[in-house]
């Protein structure tokens, strides 16, 4: 979705923000100064607030300033300047001011462990299918995950399990994930071109998200710090949806057993039309 054109030119005006959802990827609250008022619209000196990017949608939450609270209902990156939109308009007299955020962590907690799992399921599909598998198309949100990636034909049930099984595998080994930045061509020689399965950076520095003898890939999202806070894996679909590219759509974490309520919800409603038994022990 584009930015008004308005909004890119009133943030070029500031300083690039400090990235805190970067320096400490479970940080829930934290303080700022305001630099800027557009509209509903905020600048801050420093930030928790992920802005849309990288396949992963942005944060919610609420800021405190004073005795007025402003919920944050969407964030955007401009050239490293990042905006956060308000639910009203904001008064220019809020400039200078100190204020507090917060974030909606559950929600975040949900597309963090999403985004991991993207990765996670990046590096099995690799051991299963091959290295002909490039990424093709990402989203991470609160609900679920998806990942596109080329392959030339929709996986077999007993392909799923195997994935799966790897996928959630590697959760319970709980490896480590770290986050650095490094130079391009240093990062090149040692992880090779894989790292760019979610497109190529412009930059020269770019940030490295390695899960330990897994998956490396060049990603400005939130992470997790090891492998098991993904909690568990279940791919929910598969489709091609074009030649050559395979959807995998799937949920990590909590939405596991959510998912596995509905499905048992629709078995028994399939039972009860056709009248044939069903073990009301499984819910």
């Amino acid at each position: 979705e584009r930015v008004e054109e308005d909004l890119v030119k009133w943030a070029s005006k500031y300083p690039e923000t400090r990235r805190l959802f970067h320096e400490d990827p479970m940080l829930k609250t934290f303080e700022a100064k305001i630099l800027g008022v557009y509209n509903n619209y905020i600048i801050l000196d420093q930030t928790s607030f992920y802005p849309l990017g990288g396949g992963q949608t942005y944060d919610q939450g609420y800021i405190i300033v004073g005795d007025k609270r402003f919920n944050v209902v969407d964030v955007r990156n401009i050239n490293g300047v990042i905006i956060h939109k308000l639910d009203r308009e904001a008064s220019e007299d809020l400039i200078g001011e100190r204020v507090k955020g917060v974030i909606d962590w559950e929600r975040r907690y949900k597309i963090m462990r999403h985004h991991t799992a993207t990765h996670i399921l990046m590096g099995a599909l690799r051991r299963v299918f091959g290295d002909h598998i490039w990424q093709a198309g990402a989203d991470k949100n609160e609900y679920r995950g998806r990942l596109d990636v080329t392959h030339y034909e929709t996986p077999s049930r007993e392909d799923i399990k195997k994935i799966e099984d790897l996928v959630n595998k590697i959760i319970d080994e709980r490896r480590k994930i770290t986050a650095r930045y490094m130079d391009r061509y240093e990062a090149e020689k040692i992880y090779g071109l894989s790292i760019y399965q979610g497109g190529v950076p412009e930059d020269k520095m770019i940030r490295i998200v390695e899960i330990e003898d897994w998956d490396a890939q060049a990603c400005f999202g939130t992470h997790l710090t090891n492998t098991g806070e993904v909690g568990g894996f279940k791919i929910i679909s598969t489709s091609k949806i074009a030649d050559g590219v395979v959807r995998f759509e799937f949920v990590a974490g909590t939405r596991v057993s959510e998912e596995a309520y509905k499905m048992e919800k629709s078995l028994r409603e399939i039972s009860e039309a056709l009248n044939a038994p069903y073990d009301e022990n499984l819910v």
